[in-house]
């Protein structure tokens, strides 16, 4: 415990003594003063009743005194203390409300933060937001989340038990909670001041509206909805407040990963896989003994087209081929930028015979579309070979690298497919030459 916390418990410390002196005090003079009415009562009584001689008298004396301080220390004392009494179970039981309302909220605060971390994927997280829904509220709720463009809101999760509001905003801006980026509650769907999606529902309701924040923008709304006559309380309240932090924390973690590793393992500039991406695919086609073919393709005399029209033209010209080349494979096929100019395409079950038509598409699909696309013309040259060529994904490669080298020397623009190693020379030797 550090001074300063020291230094405050031991100020409640004092102040609560202090308190304590001050009502023994209180009650002390209270008694006293009752003492004294009584004593002053029953002298006044025996006198009147002519008490005040013999023992009778006295005995009579001591018993209106007995009677008078009994309901003079009630009056006094007895009463307030009562009430005190009272007022401090009635201020204990409040707090062990409010400690159970604490405990509560934490256990579901642990236990949803559990929950998500669990969540490997955007669909597990909103799997989760559904059921946790159902221990925010016995109402509709539901999650609103805006769509990659950030131009559409849609129901991304809703209470398993009691399904969602349905609320009909349809873009981030049209929800005045993720517009203002601050919680929003209505207590009445009649009053004036109420949102305009909330007032057009045919019930009478009350709505908590929580906006989510993922990677530091509002794109979301936990969206609560209950009659008027029932609102949301306290406890509920920041149940609704923990889900949107912990939704929108764990969203845009997975989406800040999802986002690194496509940085990882694509190329910038054509979106399509990088040389260290296609060549862990190929290692792994090796060791699982799935037949392919590659394609080494480079595009024709690219450091003239870069010299004539600009580095932005090489550019567009790499992003055009990237895009043909995407269009022309087959689905599990793989397409990478290797580096450069330089593209390999990897068909996946295919041996050089199934794979040169596919190239053959490539060419034609290129010089169709080069001109419409706005690029300065250009042509690729080739390199084919297969899985038979070798046993590892990188003589296979030098294979094509090897056979788009000759189509380089014939003049480019062709498809020429590798020549197999001979069988009776060894792969390093054939690679040595």
């Amino acid at each position: 415990m550090g001074g300063e916390e020291q230094i405050t418990h031991a100020t409640r410390r004092v102040r609560k003594i202090d308190a304590s002196v001050r009502t023994l005090a209180v009650e002390s003079l209270r008694a006293i003063i009752g003492i004294l009415i009584a004593f002053s009562f029953s002298w006044w009584i025996s006198g009147a009743l002519h008490l005040r001689s013999g023992f009778g008298g006295y005995a009579g004396t001591g018993a209106i005194f007995m009677v008078a301080a009994l309901a003079a220390l009630t009056i006094t004392s007895g009463l307030p203390i009562h009430d005190a009494l009272a007022a401090q179970r009635s201020e204990i039981s409040r707090q062990q409300d409010l400690l159970q309302a604490a405990a509560d909220g934490h256990q579901f605060n642990s236990e949803l933060h559990t929950a998500l971390e669990m969540a490997e994927h955007e669909p597990d997280v909103l799997q989760v937001i559904g059921r946790a829904l159902d221990l925010v509220s016995d109402g509709p709720g539901e999650l609103l989340l805006a769509d990659a463009s950030q131009a559409h809101l849609h129901q991304a999760a809703a209470s398993v038990t009691n399904g969602g509001p349905g609320c009909g905003v349809s873009t981030p801006w049209g929800c005045p909670a993720v517009r203002r980026g601050h919680i929003l509650e209505f207590s009445n769907s009649d009053a004036l001041a109420t949102c305009p999606h909330l007032q057009v529902r045919p019930e009478r309701l009350s709505a908590l509206c929580v906006p989510v924040t993922v990677l530091g923008t509002s794109t979301g709304v936990i969206h609560l909805t209950r009659t008027a006559e029932e609102p949301l309380d306290a406890a509920q309240r920041a149940r609704a407040e923990v889900l949107a932090i912990q939704t929108g924390a764990r969203l845009g973690l997975l989406r800040a990963l999802i986002s690194s590793e496509i940085a990882a393992t694509t190329d910038s500039l054509t979106g399509q896989l990088n040389r260290r991406s296609v060549e862990e695919a190929l290692r792994r086609l090796d060791v699982e003994q799935v037949p392919y073919a590659v394609a080494f393709a480079d595009l024709d005399d690219f450091k003239v087209l870069n010299d004539t029209h600009g580095h932005a033209a090489g550019d567009r010209a790499l992003r055009h081929f990237s895009t043909v080349t995407g269009a022309t494979v087959r689905t599990g096929d793989l397409v990478s930028r290797f580096g450069g100019e330089e593209f390999l395409l990897v068909y996946v079950g295919c041996d050089v015979t199934g794979a040169a038509p596919i190239v053959h598409r490539l060419r034609a699909a290129l010089a169709e579309s080069v001109v419409a696309a706005g690029v300065p013309p250009f042509t690729v040259s080739v390199g084919l070979a297969d899985s038979t060529y070798a046993t590892t994904a990188a003589s296979i490669i030098a294979c094509a690298d090897a056979a788009l080298l000759t189509a380089k020397r014939e003049g480019r623009d062709r498809l020429i497919i590798a020549s197999k190693p001979d069988d009776a020379m060894d792969e390093s030797s054939w690679l040595a030459n």
